[in-house]
């Protein structure tokens, strides 16, 4: 799958994540406390950074109801964090009124089922390469890379190189 054209790309205001398969292998390992940990990539952080830093707006939408991640997500600078999410598109709905965005401004990373409705309405649908094929049969574009392994440092650098006006 080719990438999205420049036009595109520097169309793109919000950058909305899924955590689990996304920012996250999608692994959880539970402590002896009962404490869930998840693993996320430092590239895919710096991505995050660097998208911030090129005025594109990042946020997370989770069905997940764990905290964990949370306080370094927020200190990479995206916002809102949005975890325990029934309807993600209504969150995202919400969010694109708050911003004065349309979904043509809006791109969203999924994997699974639960981000069917936001991929299908978004600008720029987008997974990781280990999506499932439901979620890689609709989106505009797929990661070479798979969820919490690269696969949002990979968007960032398509996104941030045209924010640069790079082609």
């Amino acid at each position: 799958m080719s990438a999205p054209s420049p036009a595109l790309l520097r169309s793109i205001r919000l950058v909305a994540l899924d955590i689990d398969g996304v920012l996250s292998d999608g692994t959880i390992s539970i402590d002896s406390d009962g404490l869930e940990r998840r693993v996320f990539d430092i590239k895919d952080g710096l991505g995050v950074v660097q998208m911030v830093q090129a005025g594109i707006s990042v946020a997370v939408i989770s069905s997940s109801s764990s905290k964990a991640g949370v306080a370094r997500l927020e200190r990479l600078g995206v916002s809102p964090v949005l975890t325990g999410v029934h309807d993600k598109w209504e969150a995202l709905e919400e969010l694109m009124a708050s911003l004065s965005l349309s979904v043509e401004n809006v791109a969203f990373m999924g994997d699974d089922l639960p981000d069917l409705p936001c991929l299908q309405r978004v600008g720029l649908p987008t997974a990781p390469a280990n999506a499932v094929s439901a979620v890689t049969d609709v989106v505009a574009w797929v990661s070479g890379r798979p969820g919490g392994r690269g696969a949002v440092r990979e968007l960032s650098d398509l996104l941030v190189q045209a924010a640069g006006g790079a082609e």
